[in-house]
């Protein structure tokens, strides 16, 4: 039986040329990260870890479902840096909390990432 995809990608002429596969023709074939959920535009992610007790000013955020559950990924802009930067959490009092921002349209807005006990909290 034949792979209709293989054929296809055969007829084509698909090749790799500098870590990009391309067709003949120049037209680039996707990578599987083009379809997944918006990303933000976040430039560069980071650990919540890195964040704690300091002051970020957070832009957005969009849910995921991970493996196993669902988590977020936040949008934020660091007075350190000047690009977009992100991070992922599936903390359920930092979900709820963004999630009460949105649904007022509060963002921009700023927080700061603290760990009470052995959970994450944003204030």
């Amino acid at each position: 039986m034949k792979n209709k995809n293989v054929e296809a990608a055969r007829k084509d002429g698909v090749i790799i040329m500098d870590g990009k596969k391309e067709k003949n023709n120049k037209e680039e074939i996707k990578r599987v990260s083009d379809y997944q959920p918006e990303r933000l535009g976040i430039e560069e992610f980071v650990d919540i870890d890195d964040l704690l007790n300091r002051d970020i000013t957070i832009i957005d955020f969009v849910k995921v479902q991970g493996e196993y559950d669902e988590y977020i990924v936040v949008a934020f802009l660091d007075e350190k840096q000047d690009k977009l930067l992100g991070f992922t959490t599936g903390a359920k009092v930092v979900k709820r909390k963004l999630q009460n921002v949105k649904d007022k349209n509060g963002f921009p807005c700023l927080g700061k990432i603290i760990k009470v006990k052995n959970y994450y909290d944003i204030v």
